[in-house]
């Protein structure tokens, strides 16, 4: 038997009709097959739900609030599991290598392994869990979490192994292997900087895995404080540090919304290497912009991309961590992807 060899997989929270996650899911499997991992992508679910018990009741009865996801042109047919998989199959035979003008490393250093329950049984169920939902998860949700995230209130990621959940928090780790990807924390020099917006769950796992990973971070006021009484506590700067800081800088604001513009507002007057996108649009350019001062900005697919593979390496198939596709790899088959979808919903 093979632990996690066959996996259910779902995005769940409210509105999800637009998540990119699914096809994720499929682009890994499909990529770890071919280096002949045992593995199997049995389907893919947009549960639309503002209830995290109505998702887990689906992950161990496989009923619940499915929808069809907004990906497919109007009137349309969104394709099954069996269709999905093989243009999975085909992207990853098509797309071998990111764009080198990307500038992005083509492989990360691999994810640190947290010990943890760990997966016994050979079908699994994986929810991947999105606003409004994150912070639904708690101590009393029966959950046995392979890091903090249940303490943070950002466990992202539920794996229903026959007969207990287990969870884990990736967005924060995600952020951590963009800023690898993109040299920040290459080792020399002074320590990088996360220019941070926001105190809700992204915001949290964001500044708990950049302290861990020994950056510094200038917490910006936003629509919620981050609380200083977290792990990543020595780690914030005052505003007269932040200005001495002299590490590479990247900005996020995590109180953006849906479908705004990449790079931070007025309130980001730092110089920064990257400025990351928090969320993603349909149809959007996931290839870095840079702009005349030599900055990159991307789009939220890099941050999705990257803690989707955090989730493959932390909770899912730890065993196969050193199998996985770098980052810009997967960001690269995910706009293929998108592509190929919509080219498919135009010719049908």
């Amino acid at each position: 038997m093979t632990a996690g060899a066959e996996i259910r997989y779902a995005v769940v929270g409210s509105p999800i009709g637009h998540s990119l996650s699914p096809l994720l899911a499929l682009l890994t499997a499909a990529h770890l097959r071919q280096n002949d991992a045992v593995l199997r992508l049995e389907s893919v679910a947009w549960l639309e739900t503002d209830r995290i018990e109505a998702a887990m009741s689906w992950g161990m009865t496989g009923s619940g609030p499915e929808i069809s996801p907004d990906l497919y042109q109007e009137g349309s047919t969104s394709p099954q599991i069996d269709e999905l998989s093989a243009a999975a199959d085909f992207i990853i035979e098509d797309v071998t290598d990111a764009p080198i003008a990307w500038g992005a490393s083509q492989r990360e250093p691999p994810a640190v392994i947290t010990s943890g329950p760990g997966l016994f049984t050979e079908t699994v169920v994986w929810l991947s869990i999105t606003s409004p939902l994150k912070h639904q998860l708690g101590r009393r949700s029966g959950v046995d979490c392979v890091d903090d995230g249940l303490d943070l209130a950002a466990t992202n990621q539920i794996v229903w192994a026959g007969d207990r959940w287990s969870g884990a928090s990736t967005d924060g780790f995600g952020l951590v292997r963009v800023a690898h990807a993109f040299g920040l924390f290459s080792g020399k020099g002074p320590v990088p900087v996360l220019v941070m917006r926001g105190g809700g769950s992204s915001a949290r796992s964001a500044a708990a895995a950049w302290a861990g990973a020994g950056g510094v971070i200038e917490a910006i006021r936003g629509r919620r404080k981050l609380d200083r009484r977290g792990p990543w506590s020595e780690s914030c700067l005052d505003e007269a540090a932040a200005k001495r800081a002299m590490g590479p800088r990247m900005t996020i604001d995590f109180d953006s919304m849906p479908a705004s513009e990449v790079r931070p507002d007025e309130a980001f007057d730092r110089t920064a290497m990257i400025h990351l996108a928090a969320t993603y649009q349909s149809g959007a350019d996931a290839r870095p912009a840079q702009s005349m001062d030599g900055s990159k900005s991307l789009d939220g697919r890099w941050l999705l991309t990257a803690q989707h593979l955090e989730a493959w390496a932390r909770l899912i198939r730890p065993d196969l961590t050193a199998d996985l596709p770098g980052l810009a790899l997967s960001v690269a088959r995910l706009q293929a992807f998108e592509r190929h979808i919509s080219e498919s919903a135009t010719t049908d």
